[in-house]
């Protein structure tokens, strides 16, 4: 067989550019090379073969993973819910104890699909807001 071409694996796809006699348009505006192919006259190009459709699959996966919207949503709404409830004079202890896991768990929520070390630290500050809230709620029926 005679050389054609090869992949490239991740720690040389920088690496292997100077070594290409030119670089496909995608390869020069990605910035690396994937695939090496030797064209007629033995020049070597270098090229990045990027399926787009699958790249904004995978884009569109990792921005569901991370988004934390909804979860903001209902947090904002559990604390709305709380401060509705501390207006009235109904017995609301096992209500708020039970808005309080919720809260927790939205917190949670956001600080596993947290990407940001700020939000990260955002997260801890709110859970422990939280758990201020918890502790009072205790004395209340």
């Amino acid at each position: 067989g005679e050389f054609r071409g090869l992949n490239v694996t991740i720690p040389y796809k920088k690496a292997v550019i100077p070594y290409c006699n030119g670089l496909s348009d995608a390869a020069t505006k990605i910035g690396s090379v994937n695939t090496i192919v030797q064209n007629e006259s033995g020049q070597l190009l270098g090229d990045n073969t990027v399926d787009e459709q699958r790249l904004l699959t995978e884009t569109a996966i990792f921005a569901d993973k991370v988004a934390v919207a909804e979860e903001t949503v209902r947090l904002r709404s559990h604390f709305r819910q709380m401060e509705e409830m501390m207006k009235t004079d109904a017995p609301i202890g096992r209500k708020l104890d039970f808005l309080v896991q919720e809260m927790n768990r939205e917190a949670n929520t956001i600080g596993s699909k947290a990407v940001d070390s700020k939000i990260a630290y955002l997260v801890v500050d709110i859970k422990a807001e939280i758990e201020k809230i918890r502790e009072q709620i205790q004395n209340i029926e």
